[in-house]
């Protein structure tokens, strides 16, 4: 049994919660009439103690309502066991303890051991064979007068089935755990939670894609952060659009069908657990789907454009005139040794509407330069990419996907290196030009939305005309002319 003092913070150590492993409350006895179901106490004890009793009372909780007892003992070997009763608990269809978390708030009258025991029975009012979970345990109060949470996974304790309709939780406080006889020792229970530690984890087969292309999300029921391979049922994926697909959960997981018709911008995904052996969950995802692909990014053109900066540790000329590829300047780069390299960096960016980095190259007089290419997330350097060695007096296009560097999808991209790759010896010069990121291709289906019930803006009849032919014969005749005012007149407002 482990205990804390800020309930959050060990929920977190112990078990990882994160949005998307939440807990469902199974009860929740607050003594505050948190608890909706039948609740009963009793006691038993044993030695010869006085002033012994029990009860639930409306304050000098944590806060508010709490369970109290308390004892005198008069010899070393007494004790009094309070136990309260949870008779018709509801909810539980998963039989793994190690799903369920049971927690308590206790304040005692000395830094001493709780003797906590966990009782359950199948049925109601403790009908059926029992008890099924029959565990003690102790839980030290590490301060007098000091509120502490305690917090156990019962599958820390038991392997029998959590599921049950009573709950007996018992507190037993001992004479010899307590400071012997002549002591009044006094034990207050608050917030008896049991919680099923379960989520439902929603990925994407893409960190986010252009409009049009085709996606798939996966979901997977987990309990205390690992996948629930027993778990059964189906899952409904929705966008904004509506419900896309509905599958049937294997081993625990399953894939939507494929969607290609999610609009542009940060779309809401949610899956929807129901109908299997763990209750239903709900979690959704939030989707990155760009708009039509904007043109390449250039980085150097002549000089270094759109917010890309130099900040590189080797001998460069970003002015260089001769050889060029395209323009009137190229790039001089000169690897003095230990690895130099040409570094274009920028603020974070978003890659999600290119696909590759692409550039020129030329090894100069002598060639042989042996090179490889880096892309930056956060200013950290990711997988490097190996150039061929490079030929003499040659422009070489090179075009490198930027899954290939480790960055593709990524909102945090802050930059490329070319960076010498001859075990630290020096290099000749080298020159680059005509550097971009290349936009990913057109979506190969528009699709548009139009919502003929809603009023965008009033249009002005005025705006109308009548679409007609200087040769048409008609038209300045005295008959037309009145048709045409009458058509018009007075001027009327046409909504659309």
């Amino acid at each position: 049994m482990k205990f804390r003092y800020q309930p959050a913070a060990l929920a977190m150590l112990l078990f990882g919660f994160t949005p998307d492993s939440p807990a469902q409350t199974i009860f929740d006895e607050d003594f505050d009439g948190g608890y909706s179901g039948s609740f009963e106490t009793s006691s038993y004890w044993g030695g010869g103690p006085v002033g012994f009793t029990n009860y639930d009372q409306l304050s000098g909780g944590n806060p508010n309502g709490c369970w109290r007892e308390t004892m005198t003992a008069t010899t070393g070997s007494d004790y009094y066991t309070g136990q309260i009763g949870l008779m018709t608990v509801a909810g539980i269809t998963d039989p793994n303890p190690g799903d369920f978390v049971l927690s308590f708030d206790a304040y005692g009258s000395q830094a001493a051991t709780i003797q906590f025991m966990i009782q359950t029975w199948p049925n109601n009012y403790f009908g059926g064979t029992g008890p099924v979970i029959n565990v003690i345990t102790n839980c030290q109060l590490a301060a007098a007068n000091t509120w502490q949470t305690f917090s156990v996974n019962l599958g820390s304790l038991t392997t029998a089935s959590p599921v049950a309709a009573t709950w007996q939780l018992e507190f037993q406080v001992n004479s010899w755990l307590w400071g012997g006889p002549g002591f009044t020792d006094t034990l207050t229970i608050d917030n008896l939670i049991l919680t099923q530690v379960r989520g439902l984890v929603v990925t994407a087969s893409a960190n986010a894609s252009t409009f049009g292309s085709s996606v798939t999300f996966t979901a997977t029921v987990q309990t205390n952060g690992v996948p629930a391979g027993d778990a059964v049922g189906q899952i409904v994926f929705s966008s904004v659009n509506g419900p896309f697909s509905t599958n049937t959960l294997i081993g625990g997981g399953t894939t939507s069908s494929v969607i290609n018709s999610l609009p542009a911008g940060m779309d809401p995904i949610i899956a929807i657990y129901s109908g299997g052996n763990y209750p239903s969950i709900t979690n959704s995802l939030n989707y990155l789907v760009t708009a039509l692909p904007q043109d390449n990014l250039p980085i150097y053109t002549d000089n270094l454009v759109d917010g890309f900066q130099n900040w590189s540790w080797a001998t460069i000329n970003l002015g260089n005139t001769d050889p060029v590829h395209s323009g009137i300047c190229s790039i001089s780069v000169t690897d003095g040794g230990n690895s130099q390299a040409l570094a274009f960096e920028h603020p974070q960016f978003n890659t999600t509407p290119y696909t590759n980095l692409s550039f020129w190259i030329n090894g100069g007089s002598g060639g042989g330069q042996r090179l490889q290419v880096w892309g930056l997330l956060d200013g950290t350097n990711q997988v490097g990419y190996p150039l061929s060695t490079l030929l003499a007096n040659t422009w070489q296009q090179i075009s490198i996907p930027l899954s290939s560097l480790h960055v593709a999808g990524k909102s945090n991209c802050t930059g490329f290196w070319i960076q010498g790759n001859n075990g630290g010896a020096a290099q000749p010069s080298f020159f680059v030009d005509d550097v971009q990121l290349v936009a990913a291709p057109l979506p190969t289906q528009v699709h548009l939305r139009v919502d003929a019930g809603q009023v965008i803006h009033p249009v002005d009849a005025r705006q109308f005309g009548l679409n007609t032919g200087t040769w048409d014969t008609s038209l300045g005749n005295t008959q037309t002319l009145t048709r045409v005012r009458r058509r018009f007149a007075p001027p009327r407002t046409v909504t659309c």
